[in-house]
């Protein structure tokens, strides 16, 4: 039943202006993060919702997967 709303909702017209809008919105802050910690964030490429952020690799990736987690974002 959940995954027909879901479909349900995705084949609505109206919804794609909204992403593509989110999706400039999401590009522009993390372009403004990447700024801001240059030494950190050593590049960003990504689409509508769907970014990818390559980290210095000073970093140490678990402890930024807990702290992202802990803040509810997605990671793969």
């Amino acid at each position: 039943e959940a995954a027909h709303a879901v479909l349900t909702l995705m084949e609505d017209p109206a919804l794609y202006p909204h992403i593509q809008e989110m999706g400039i919105y999401l590009g522009k802050k993390l372009l403004t993060l990447q700024k801001k910690f240059p030494e950190l964030i050593t590049e960003i490429r990504g689409t509508g919702l769907i970014y990818g952020i390559q980290l210095s690799p000073s970093l140490m990736a678990h402890d930024i997967n807990a702290k992202l987690r802990e803040a509810g974002l997605l990671l793969s």
